[in-house]
């Protein structure tokens, strides 16, 4: 066995969902492994080095400007993998870095990050499909390639491995309490205001009429959306918990999922983490917005309070979580085929 160690670029806070348990997966069979964090994340978020540390995984830090600083690195490692390398400008640091690695000839891969996932199964006027490209040998997916967009491009699908869902989330085992945990993305360009108006005023209405249940909302880390609500007076005199995810105290997704008693979630992965934990989960749909990736979960295409009350009267069929994660994937988990993979490439 080599005693190279597989490098993890890490330059977003979501990647440590997806990448810390990949991680943890090759420690345990006893092949090295090194996170490669880049200076902006350890700065803005510090609890991702905190993370590595309690993991005692071994890490370094980078300078995402510096292309010539990643060649010592690359040279002393067997693969690379990312949690995103795509060339659009969110994720252009990993591509980069990615690239150098391939001009070195060390083995690389990517993985697919989410339900909705740029370059794979999502499109819009921002990010056409057909001209978003990944830099690695190799593209980890949730599905095979007939569960994609059939205008993906051939460079990309030629480069697809099916794995299963890249997520380490058990099911929840915690007794259900009166609590509903709404997620938002709502920073991201594909929804309209009256979209964000009506997931206000949905959020208004479960905190009046459901006034037993504890409501807390959890903002995307990359927009934190909503924390400009908390300026607003029907916030200050609620009982809304406005969560802040810049916060290092602030608990994670998973944490919430695993206490409520329901989720409402805009279009995004934590409609898999729940269903993936056992938690009813409902998604805020909208006019234009295509979800059918999201069936059979519940659509909220209005108000949200028929959903809730579904759940206090324990009426929520739990079967479409389990066939919204047949739907979308070809195991519920993925890590362990990803790392015999990873292991097969770069030997």
């Amino acid at each position: 066995m080599s005693s190279q160690p597989i490098l993890f670029y890490f330059h977003l806070i979501q990647d440590g969902e997806l990448l810390i348990p990949l991680m943890r997966s090759f420690v345990e069979e006893g092949v090295p492994v090194q996170a490669v964090v880049t200076q902006s994340l350890e700065r803005a978020y510090p609890q991702i080095c905190r993370s590595l540390d309690s993991e005692k995984l071994v890490r370094s830090r980078v300078n995402q400007r510096n292309p010539l600083s990643w060649v010592r690195i690359l040279l002393k490692s067997r693969a690379v993998v990312t949690a995103c390398d795509c060339n659009v400008k969110a994720h252009r640091h990993g591509y980069r870095f990615i690239r150098v690695a391939r001009a070195l000839r060390i083995p690389t891969f990517t993985l697919q990050h989410g339900l909705e996932n740029i370059g794979l199964n999502y499109s819009d006027e921002e990010y056409p499909l057909e001209r978003v490209r990944f830099a690695s040998d190799f593209v980890l997916t949730w599905g095979t390639p007939e569960m994609f967009d059939p205008r993906l491009p051939n460079c990309t699908r030629k480069k697809i491995q099916p794995v299963g869902i890249l997520r380490d989330i058990p099911r929840s085992i915690l007794p259900p309490v009166r609590r509903i945990c709404v997620f938002e993305n709502l920073h991201w360009g594909r929804y309209s205001s009256a979209y964000r108006t009506a997931f206000v005023e949905h959020l208004k209405e479960i905190l009046e009429g459901f006034q037993d249940y504890e409501v807390s909302l959890k903002p995307h880390s990359a927009g934190n959306w909503s924390s400009a609500l908390r300026k607003e007076d029907w916030v200050r005199k609620s009982r809304l918990e406005i969560l802040d995810p810049r916060d290092p105290g602030c608990p994670r997704a998973l944490d919430l999922i695993h206490g409520a008693s329901l989720v409402i979630t805009t279009p995004s992965t934590i409609a898999v983490d729940a269903s993936l934990s056992g938690v009813p989960v409902g998604v805020v749909a909208g006019e234009g917005l295509p979800l059918s990736r999201y069936e059979p979960l519940p659509l909220l295409l209005g108000e949200w309070k028929s959903l809730v009350g579904r759940v206090v009267e324990q009426e929520y069929p739990l079967s479409v979580l389990n066939e919204f994660i047949e739907r979308n994937s070809v195991s519920r988990s993925g890590i362990h085929s990803a790392r015999a993979f990873i292991l097969e490439q770069s030997r």
